[in-house]
């Protein structure tokens, strides 16, 4: 496989959690709704309600990447 075949992406997740407390706190809701028209697609949900995923679309590049990362 050449090196022209290999891509990149990258991903974040988030965990809520309550300021007073520190305990995760369900409020994915929320986030999703102040977070999309910022980030949009690239904004997901995980498996359980107090996380949140950010994702890159498919990079050819590391640089690519970052710079998806930062510009958004």
């Amino acid at each position: 496989m050449s090196k022209t075949n290999l891509t990149i992406g990258i991903e974040e997740e988030f965990q809520s959690v309550d300021s007073q407390t520190g305990e995760l706190c369900s409020s994915i809701y929320t986030l999703f709704e102040k977070g999309s028209p910022f980030w949009g697609e690239k904004l997901k949900g995980e498996l359980v309600q107090s996380m949140l995923e950010l994702t890159t679309g498919i990079c050819s590049t590391m640089t690519e990447a970052r710079e998806e990362l930062f510009t958004h």
